[in-house]
């Protein structure tokens, strides 16, 4: 499945608050590529939000060393513990702690996926103080530009100005072109698996959200 399209599917559900689609469209894909950490995310995510706060915990802690997962894998699991009607808080403590160590050394995939979660679960400031420091890494990063865009969409403070299409447009952009040296970064097609994140492949294609979000953007003004 092609990273492009697979986020973008789960983008739709969660603004649509479709949690139980994503439970079901992740169980499926984990029968033909099991075990990928990032369908066991998203799957946990679902669950979670539904209301499974202690198997979403399990499973957000196998994945929770998991490279690129791990931001906001604890970040997911410190949300579900805060939820539960008996609250852990030598876990709540020991969560608090890692995510700012996992923080300090995270790079622009891990917020991009944290601020993803955040947006996702109604934490708009969290969600957009992650992809700010995403930008810091990396001031043309397509994902985070894109995420931006989205949170100003979703913002209710009159945000969606110039600058919201404008990232947008850079992204849309440059998934048009061929990839040049110091340019936007762009999921690529990984025609063996699922949307695992730092897959890598031959073939561009535009980005969905970009092109959904700009969509939304013209239909707001």
């Amino acid at each position: 499945m092609n990273p492009l399209l697979f986020q973008a599917r789960i983008n739709f559900l969660a603004r649509e608050s479709c949690y139980h689609h994503i439970e079901v469209f992740c169980d499926e894909s984990l029968r033909q590529f099991s075990d990928d950490p990032l369908l066991l995310f998203w799957r946990a995510f679902a669950l979670m939000m539904q209301g499974g706060g202690a198997e979403s915990i399990r499973l957000f802690a196998q994945i929770q060393n998991k490279r690129e997962i791990s931001l906001a894998s604890t970040a997911a699991m410190l949300y579900a513990h805060e939820r539960l009607k008996t609250i852990d808080r030598n876990a709540v403590a020991d969560l608090e702690g890692r995510l700012v160590v996992e923080d300090a050394s995270a790079g622009e995939r891990e917020f991009v996926l944290a601020s993803l979660f955040y947006w996702h679960s109604k934490q708009l400031l969290k969600a957009r103080e992650c992809v700010t420091k995403a930008l810091e890494k990396e001031e043309a990063y397509g994902p985070a530009l894109v995420v931006r865009g989205w949170l100003d969409l979703s913002s209710d403070r009159g945000d969606q100005g110039e600058k919201t299409l404008q990232c947008f447009d850079n992204v849309i952009a440059g998934s048009q072109q061929p990839q040049q040296p110091g340019g936007i970064p762009q999921p690529q097609l990984q025609p063996d698996g699922p949307a695992t994140l730092g897959s890598s492949g031959a073939q561009r294609l535009p980005d969905v959200e970009a092109l959904l979000g700009k969509a939304k953007y013209l239909e707001m003004r």
